[in-house]
């Protein structure tokens, strides 16, 4: 790449690179951690999951088990003489309890109240770290998220009482995920994935765009190579996401038991990431296609004298087919970079160049094409589907099948007449010649 683009752009286009991973993963970042809505349609994914659910459910249980002693609540309604089997009964009804939190966890409904849970906690947690709010004061320092509902939900479907409901302290059922000595690290993290956010963006875009402009006499090779750039950036991304997985894993499963509940959070978590990565290397496909339509190989430049008289005398035509042809493109919606307005601006923003870019090419390359005869052009598709082609390409066909099967047919008689010395090598062989030169 040095020797054919040169080192100082070369390093530009690397250095943009490097620019572009640090800002895909810190907007990653500060938008699945740091915005309410992508953090509530996680939750919604993650509630969905059963090994989540496995999760919270045994949480949950261990929430009604841990505040409430059913045991003794059992043994003081029953007889004297059955006061011992407080004990098998109290087990009979965890299993029961188990049963019942994994039943509520899959109902819309209580996965809904999860999700609600997640949003206000979030919603609390962005306040305070964003420094818009005393909350935390208020809390003791805590951010949590707050299932006594599906705790209270959960102990009706059990059947424990609205008496032993009554005993749940208030703080059953949350489950901490800010603490007041995490703020300080919290905020800083949140200030410094926000300002790379949006700071290795603009650097990012600002490099590229100074690459291009000074590779004079070769921008369609830096143009090419700013796509690959892209592509790299994406594939960078997942490499950096499976990288990560395994250690990320280790250190927040603190048990094998809850390992499997982790690892589909973090699948999960990282699905936006992916996403975003496949419309990086979408997106740098696109523009290494239209540097390489640019380009001077042969089916470019045919492609391109194609075109030119639409181009050059047909222009509004064009343009208006080419921008319904991408409104098709972002209706269908094959990668998230069309589901974002970011996304969606640099995507119509590089359409438009590559027309404008594609237009000027061709009118400079083919100054003389003559204007589309639309009349012409009709009577050939016509005539490719009339009647009298059709025959006549059946007629063609049935011929060649016809010949080829005389053809083999000779070349069987030769080669028995070679073999029962009939025909010498020499004769064999210029028959043979003969007729498939025919």
């Amino acid at each position: 790449m040095p020797n054919r683009l040169g080192k100082g752009i070369a390093a530009l286009l690397v250095l943009a690179t490097v620019c572009g991973v640090l800002a895909f993963v810190s907007t990653w970042a500060d938008r699945q951690l740091f915005e309410t809505g992508y953090w509530s349609d996680t939750s919604a994914e993650l509630i969905e999951q059963p090994e989540i659910r496995d999760a919270v459910s045994a949480f949950l249980v261990d929430q009604l088990f841990a505040n409430v002693d059913v045991q003794a609540e059992l043994q003081a309604g029953l007889p004297t003489d059955l006061k011992g089997l407080s004990g098998p009964a109290t087990a009979g009804l965890r299993e029961l309890a188990d049963r019942a939190a994994d039943r509520a966890l899959s109902s819309p409904r209580v996965q809904q109240a999860w999700v609600n849970a997640n949003t206000a906690a979030h919603e609390t947690a962005i306040e305070i770290i964003s420094g818009g709010s005393e909350k935390v004061a208020v809390q003791k320092g805590v951010v949590t998220i707050d299932l006594r509902l599906i705790l209270t939900d959960l102990a009706k479907r059990v059947g424990v009482g609205e008496k032993l409901i009554a005993k749940l302290p208030q703080n059953a059922g949350r489950i901490a995920v800010l603490q007041s000595d995490e703020l300080k690290a919290t905020q800083d993290a949140y200030d410094v994935v926000r300002v790379l956010a949006i700071a290795m963006t603009i650097v990012t875009v600002l490099l590229y765009a100074l690459a291009i402009g000074l590779a004079a006499g070769r921008r369609r090779r830096a143009v090419a190579f700013t796509g690959a750039s892209i592509v790299t950036i994406g594939a960078g991304a997942l490499i950096i996401g499976a990288i990560a997985k395994q250690p990320l894993v280790d250190q927040l499963a603190t048990t094998a038991a809850v390992q499997p509940a982790v690892i589909a959070v973090y699948d999960i978590s990282t699905g936006l990431l992916r996403e975003q990565a496949g419309s990086f290397i979408f997106t740098g496909i696109l523009v290494m296609l239209g540097a390489w339509l640019a380009g001077a190989s042969r089916p470019a430049t045919s492609f391109r004298r194609s075109v030119a008289p639409y181009l050059r005398h047909q222009l509004p035509a064009a343009a208006a087919f080419t921008a319904v042809a991408y409104l098709l493109l972002v209706w269908w919606g094959p990668t998230l970079g069309f589901h974002t307005t970011s996304g969606l601006v640099i995507n119509t923003l590089f359409a438009v160049a590559g027309f404008i870019g594609l237009t000027a090419i061709t009118r400079r390359e083919f100054p003389d094409a003559e204007p589309v005869d639309y009349h012409a052009l009709a009577q050939r598709v016509k005539g490719s589907f009339s009647g009298e082609r059709i025959t006549a390409m059946r007629d063609k066909a049935r011929t060649a099948v016809s010949r080829g099967g005389s053809t083999s047919a000779e070349l069987e008689r030769l080669a028995s007449l070679h073999e029962r010395g009939i025909l010498t090598d020499e004769e064999f062989a210029a028959q043979k010649l003969k007729l498939l030169g025919d």
